[in-house]
């Protein structure tokens, strides 16, 4: 005989027991799948065509993605791209108007072709190796090293991919390289940061101890921020581009030109603990927007 509180219907709204585990166990799985977000660890990095969409980025530069990206030509008389076989050689549309623009102008200037270093990947997203961030599109390694005209001609595939880069700073971790650092690197910096779509220009500690001792007051060292490593190269990020609802934008850089005692503290024993725990910390802790996940699957650019 069945309970007599299983055929109460106003009591207990499932007619039989099993159906009741039924749509719990639905219920369950429902809440599950509405938690979940895309996996991180995803093989972006062997997806080598574009999406066919207009430029478009999801989340921030260090968790996000790139739809409808384009890519920089391998070389012009302005620059040259270094390590084409990483294949991250592509950008937002702003990023490579940016770099064809910027470029053009410092050889005007006779600053010579510039060394270009990574970009983003086919379709931004996160790097099996080498960067946190670099996932919009919106971000460009370029070398402290340039080409004369002689030596731009003579460039083949191989040197592109072996040509060590040049250090600016010290094994000390300390003090400028006074053999490799000159004014033209000053002035690419200078003309990076005076652009109105630059947001932020990455460079060593040090070299921002440097610009210190020799720009301090200028107005567009506060765009030139200290970071660990970028001792060969300067980070150069543009930001969200116009109407784009689904960027993070970073906070604004304040308007101090930064040569204060916020640099001494890169010099300090807490800098050092703080490298250490970012170095350790892998990229399963980021969470990329859902939208991501249509990027990675869509149709590529050729087809």
């Amino acid at each position: 005989m069945r309970h007599p509180f299983l055929l109460r219907k106003n009591n207990f709204p499932c007619k039989v027991f099993d159906t009741c585990i039924t749509r719990l166990i639905f219920l369950v799985l429902v809440l599950l799948i509405s938690n979940c977000s895309l996996p991180v660890k995803r093989d972006w990095h062997t997806v080598d065509e574009p999406t066919n969409k207009k430029g478009e980025v999801y989340g921030s530069y260090s968790a996000g993605c790139l739809d409808g990206a384009i890519s920089l030509s391998a070389s012009s008389l302005y620059f040259q791209a270094m390590r084409p076989s990483r294949k991250r050689y592509y950008g937002h549309p702003d990023l490579i108007q940016f770099l064809e623009e910027y470029s053009k102008t410092l050889y005007d200037k006779g600053l010579g072709s510039l060394a270009i270093g990574d970009l983003s990947q086919a379709r931004g997203g996160p790097m099996s190796s080498g960067h946190a961030s670099h996932q919009l599109g919106l971000d460009a390694d370029i070398w402290f090293l340039r080409f004369t005209e002689s030596e731009k001609k003579a460039l083949s595939l191989h040197d592109t991919e072996s040509i060590p880069a040049t250090t600016m700073v010290n094994d000390d971790s300390i003090s400028i390289n006074q053999n490799n650092w000159h004014k033209d690197n000053t002035l690419a910096l200078k003309f990076a940061a005076i652009n109105m779509k630059v947001e932020r220009v990455f460079v060593n500690y040090v070299i921002k101890k440097a610009l210190c001792e020799s720009h301090k007051g200028e107005k567009w060292l506060s765009k030139i921020r200290p970071w660990w490593g970028h001792t060969y190269h300067y980070h150069v990020r543009l930001a969200c581009p116009n109407n784009s609802l689904y960027c993070n934008q970073q906070n604004p850089v304040t308007q101090t030109d930064g040569c204060d005692e916020t640099l001494d503290w890169w010099y300090s024993e807490e800098a050092l603990q703080t490298r250490e725990k970012k170095s350790m910390k892998e990229a399963s802790d980021v969470k990329l927007p859902l939208q991501c996940e249509k990027v990675l699957q869509s149709d590529s650019m050729r087809n």
